[in-house]
């Protein structure tokens, strides 16, 4: 399957019609009035190792962290929403668990996995407004007030929300059967020899570098361009926005997050002030080849988080010609390697 094939059918699976918000009402998330029933998991620190799962304040893999053996009395049943006060992230667990330290736990009766999927999407949407000093607790979660979708009734319509995961999710899957073969060709791919590789600093690579831009959500207008947050998922896309007069607008280059999630953006975009656009005069492939290396070299956690001030600080190995100088030809065709691989 080509490379072009795969671009267009990603392409197709990103892309859905919009949603129409008309519908859509504002509902606070726990408290009296509140949609959920949210409380503290039950918490157990000190584990050992086994097969049971162990949710943590993680913003990644599901806030999955290890497994463990099973403490029966530390039991959380499954069919729930968490999220860890520093990790911020919602997520849906399927499966009974334990937890560690401040995970909270969101139950509704309607719930499920479907619909529970499209409720941590709009949970996850204002991630951005918390910080390892301002963290996601349990009275602040409790507060948030969300647009979700409602039926004739003007409850929330739990049936539209699972129909439309479904619905996504069988187009994914679709997507995926088809990508899969590739990528397991490009997995195999000989490694590289660095014999001739040395270490450059970030600054030189990149002597454009520039940083997002605090968005309310007054911002964030439904439209069609490209709204790059702080995440490891979906290219960093959390939204398509309208554009106005006040936006930077950014375009062809990589995006570095406070988490260390690197990105080839390929077009215009706008980002977050938690996202750093970093641009050369290369062309996407050299792009995406950067991509790649800077993905193994910068680690950075919700604890750690990276600022554009640490850009200084970073040295990265590349390939060398000759002259001991980054060699963009090489990076080039081998991106392009990669993609004649993949049947172009």
């Amino acid at each position: 399957m080509s490379l072009s094939k795969i671009d267009a059918l990603v392409k197709e699976v990103k892309q859905t019609n919009k949603i129409d918000m008309k519908k859509w009402k504002e509902f606070k998330i726990g408290g009296k009035d509140g949609l959920f029933e949210c409380n503290t998991a039950k918490q157990i620190l000190k584990v050992d190792g086994g097969y049971f799962q162990y949710i943590t304040r993680s913003g990644f893999n599901n806030g999955l962290t290890r497994l463990v053996k099973k403490v029966d009395n530390k039991i959380n049943e499954e069919n729930c929403l968490t999220i860890g006060a520093e990790g911020f992230f919602a997520f849906y667990q399927e499966k009974p668990f334990m937890a560690g330290n401040k995970i909270y736990v969101l139950r509704h009766k309607r719930l499920n996995k479907y619909n529970g999927l499209f409720i941590c999407s709009v949970l996850n949407s204002i991630v951005e407004k918390y910080s390892y000093n301002n963290a996601r607790i349990l009275e602040r979660i409790k507060d948030e007030v969300h647009r979700l979708p409602t039926n004739k009734k003007g409850e929330p319509d739990w049936k539209y929300m699972e129909w439309y995961i479904k619905k996504r999710s069988k187009k994914m899957e679709r997507g995926l059967s088809k990508i899969d073969a590739s990528v397991k060709e490009v997995k195999q791919t000989k490694k590289i020899n660095t014999e001739n590789w040395k270490e450059f600093r970030l600054i030189d690579i990149f002597p454009d570098y520039n940083h997002g831009q605090r968005l309310t959500k007054a911002d964030r207008i439904p439209g069609d361009v490209p709204l790059i947050t702080a995440g490891q998922y979906d290219n960093g896309i959390a939204h398509y926005v309208k554009q106005n007069k006040n936006n930077k607008i950014f375009k062809d280059c990589v995006t570095l997050d406070m988490f260390g999630n690197c990105f080839y953006q390929e077009g215009k975009f706008i980002c977050d002030d938690n996202v750093y656009p970093l641009k050369n005069k290369r062309n996407k492939f050299v792009g995406l080849f950067l991509t790649s290396i800077l993905n193994k070299y910068i680690n950075f956690d919700f604890k750690k988080q990276f600022r554009l001030k640490h850009l200084i600080n970073v040295k990265i190995r590349l390939p060398t010609n000759k002259k001991g100088e980054p060699d963009w030809q090489f990076m080039e065709d081998y991106i392009k390697s990669l993609k004649y691989s993949m049947g172009i």
